[in-house]
Formats: structure tokens, C-alpha cells, sequence
């Protein structure tokens, strides 16, 4: 199953070496992302391990990071393979590197949730894919266009003939470097340790000691994760001190001492919004200000979708109902951060996260009606229909559906994913020439 999900994740790379000349899936117009984040990581490769405001060079030397301090860090020795391997080939082995461990650490959570092996990899393959909920529903209409074109032009009318062009403007969202490729890992393992914690009453004070030692790496790596967790932490504490008092104290005690590893990431916070640059690098990054409510027509099946799960809790291990929940709410607390701050720093990141507690709970559904269903097969029937089976199939859908939307991507983009023949010579004649602590002013995006 991880080798038929990596494999997934390299098509467009496999599909770019074989058939593009100069392949470059990292540069700014392709993947900007990729592009900012290789920038940071590289300051950090050589020796500066506060990375700083990359996009300004009178910003250079501040040693002030408005930015992740730990994921540079953590990206940073893939970046030795460059001499060997090229830039393009080192990220992606560090991609793939991270994409296998947050697929062990969800299969870990499935397996410790749900105790069904069959169902863990499923959960897996899900997760790390996002072909469950809105991406899934975009992709079912997509083969139903392609079925349905041979067969009735107006079987599925605008909408199959729409989607018969299905155009994908990004691969899945794990391949993104750092968010959440690193950073969900840090999450998971952070929520694994936080439903342990919930999971018994005594735990020695090094246990959370290491466990908030833990938790801080989140302060760390990225700002929406850890205002989400934390929010998280928050309500479960508050919840427990009326249910069972001594969990709600481990919680308020693991959370002080992840307070206590993240005084360099305050100390550095204070530093950057006292700095002269912090009204300009805050313009830059699309803070909106004041106080209102979010409204969003999909708080209404948000609802629904946890309204639903609360109903039929009592099928699930109590501990994963509790943080499922409290997450997801923790999620949309986020989205209105500015009723309480003023002030609320590009939003939709908190979406993303909102939407990762609503597919857990979607799968939990999809677990519980399948399970529930398996003994009321017909006994004729269920040594080829049962559980085991329907989640082989649903599996199979997920990485086919997946693997489309990789094929997808890479015919709407082949055209930009590769350096120009001529620029490439323009950068190796740079790189034999030109002193790498050069500044080079261009007007090329690549």
C-alpha cells in the first residue's frame, strides 16, 4: 500500500523526466510555493539557521524569522543531495521521504482508532491523498463525464461536458513542501501523544514533560496548526475538568511545559513584531483586520457532518469522538481568530484544517457503515461481499482516482514545468562564474 501511494505521488515526476526536456517541477511559475520554501532551506544549508524575510535582501542579517523556524531545519540535510542529484531530484526525494511518514502515522492512528488493519490503510491512502470529500465528489463527476460522453451527450448535460476538461492547476496536496508535507506530520504525531494522554488518568511527570517537548515542535513549524491544536487542547481541558479532573490537569500540565520549550519562538516573535519591517512583511502576507463572524455557506454541512458523528458516538472509542470534535471545532474558531485578536492572517489556511477534522469524521462514518452492514449480508454472498472487500474496493477507487487527478495535473501543466533551455544555460553560467553570495536582479519568474 505505501509503494502504490508513493507511486501515485511520482507520476507527474516520473511523467516529467521521461517526457520534458530540463523538467523543473520547483520553479515560481509552476510552484511558487516550492520555489519561496527552496529558498529559506537553502539559507539555512548554509549555516544560518534563523531563516530570514527571503523575499527582501535589505532584510538580510536581521537574524529575525518571520517565517517557520523548524521546517527549514528538519528539510534542510535533503539539501546536501544536491551536488549529487540536482535540486529538483533531492526535493522530491524529500517529499516522498515525508508523504511515507505521514502515511505510518495515519495508519498508526487508524489502527490504534478503528483496530482493523484493512481499514487503517484506507484511512491512510485517504488522508494523505484528500480524494475524500470535496476532492472525491470532483473526481466521481469527472469519470461519470467520461462514461456518460460516449453513451448520452445529455446524460450529465453541462456539467459532464464541463468536466470532461477537468482542468487541475496542483498536484495533491502533500506533494506542497513543508505544508502540510512536514507539518502534518508534527500535527499527527502531536494528536497521537494528546489521545494517549486522554487515554488514562496517571501518567509520570517525564512522560509529559516529553510529551510537551513534543507539542512545541508546533509552535516551530506552522502558525495554524498550533493555534488549532492548542484551541483543542483548550476545550478537551475544560471539558474534563467537569468529566475527569485528573485528565484535564495532565492536559493543563503537558500544556505548560510546551509553553515553557516555545520561550525562543515567543522571544523570536517579539523580536519580529517590534522590528521595522513587521507592518511591511504583514502587508505582504494578506492580514485582515477588524472584528466580525466569518459567515460560510459550508458551516451548515460542517454541522451536520458533527451533529451526525455525535449522534452515533457511542460506536466510536470515546477518546477520538472527544478530540475529532473538539478539533474541527478548534478549526472553525480559527476562521473567526479576529473576533477576539482583530486581526486574522490569510484565513483559508484554517479551512484546510477544518477540513481535515471533517474528513476524519467522514471516514469514521464510512467505517461504521460498513461494519454495521457486514453481518446482514446474506451469507450466500458475503464470502465475496464483506467489510474486508468493500474497503479493498474503496481503496482501489481512491488511488485510481487519485492517480487520475496526478495525470490530470501534469497534462494541464507540462508546458510550465520545465526551465527554458536558454535561461538553464543563462543559471549554469551563473553558477560558474558569479560569486554565490551575488545579488542577480532579473525579470524572469522562473
Amino acid at each position: 500500500s505505501l509503494f502504490a501511494i508513493l507511486l501515485v505521488f511520482s507520476i507527474p515526476h516520473l511523467l516529467g523526466y521521461t517526457t520534458l526536456e530540463n523538467y523543473a517541477p520547483c520553479n515560481t511559475v509552476a510552484n511558487h510555493d516550492c520555489a519561496s520554501q527552496n529558498s529559506v532551506i537553502k539559507e539555512v544549508v548554509e549555516g544560518n539557521l534563523i531563516a530570514e524575510d527571503i523575499q527582501l535582501y535589505e532584510n538580510k542579517n536581521i537574524n529575525i524569522s518571520p517565517i517557520s523556524l523548524l521546517n527549514p531545519i528538519l528539510y534542510a540535510p535533503f539539501f546536501f543531495l544536491i551536488p549529487l542529484l540536482g535540486i529538483n531530484l533531492a526535493i522530491i526525494i524529500a517529499k516522498t521521504f515525508f508523504i511515507a511518514l505521514n502515511f505510518i502515522l495515519l495508519f498508526i492512528l487508524g489502527k490504534m482508532i478503528f483496530r482493523n488493519e484493512r481499514f487503517s490503510i484506507l484511512f491512510s491512502i485517504a488522508m494523505v491523498t484528500q480524494m475524500i470529500y470535496k476532492d472525491l465528489m470532483l473526481m466521481i463527476f469527472y469519470f461519470l463525464s467520461l462514461i456518460s460522453a460516449p453513451l448520452s451527450e445529455k446524460l450529465l448535460g453541462l456539467i459532464g461536458r464541463n468536466l470532461s476538461n477537468l482542468t487541475i492547476h496542483a498536484p495533491l496536496i502533500f506533494e506542497r513542501v513543508t505544508r502540510p508535507n512536514l507539518t502534518f506530520i508534527l500535527l499527527m504525531i502531536s494528536s497521537i501523544l494528546l489521545i494517549k494522554l486522554m487515554n488514562r488518568q496517571k501518567h509520570t511527570l517525564k512522560t509529559k514533560v516529553l510529551i510537551g517537548l513534543v507539542w512545541s515542535s508546533l509552535f516551530y513549524s506552522y502558525f495554524y496548526n498550533f493555534v488549532v491544536f492548542f484551541i483543542t487542547v483548550a476545550f478537551l481541558a475544560t471539558f474534563y475538568l467537569v468529566k475527569e479532573r485528573q485528565i484535564a490537569y495532565n492536559l493543563i500540565q503537558t500544556t505548560c511545559f510546551a509553553t515553557l520549550f516555545a520561550i525562543p519562538f515567543w522571544l523570536n516573535y517579539f523580536r519580529f513584531k517590534n522590528s521595522n519591517f513587521y507592518a511591511d512583511y504583514m502587508a505582504r502576507v494578506a492580514v485582515e483586520q477588524g472584528y466580525f463572524i466569518r459567515i460560510l455557506g459550508d458551516y451548515i454541512l460542517w454541522a451536520i457532518i458533527i451533529v451526525t458523528f455525535l449522534i452515533l458516538s457511542k460506536n466510536f472509542k470515546k477518546e477520538w469522538v472527544y478530540f475529532v470534535t473538539a478539533f474541527t471545532v478548534a478549526g472553525i474558531a480559527g476562521l473567526n481568530l479576529q473576533l477576539i485578536t482583530g486581526f486574522n492572517p490569510e484565513p483559508d489556511h484554517f479551512s484546510r484544517l477544518v477540513v481535515f477534522g471533517i474528513e476524519f469524521i467522514f471516514l469514521s462514518l464510512i467505517y461504521l457503515g460498513v461494519t454495521k452492514a457486514d453481518p446482514k449480508i446474506p451469507k450466500i454472498l458475503h464470502k465475496y461481499i464483506n467489510s474486508k472487500t468493500i474497503f479493498t474496493a474503496i481503496i482501489i477507487f481512491l488511488l485510481i482516482t487519485s492517480a487520475t487527478w496526478q495525470f490530470k495535473y501534469f497534462e494541464n501543466k507540462k508546458d510550465i514545468l520545465t526551465m527554458p533551455t536558454e535561461e538553464q544555460e543563462i543559471y549554469d553560467w551563473f553558477s560558474d562564474n558569479v560569486d554565490e553570495t551575488s545579488v542577480i536582479m532579473t525579470d524572469s519568474l522562473v
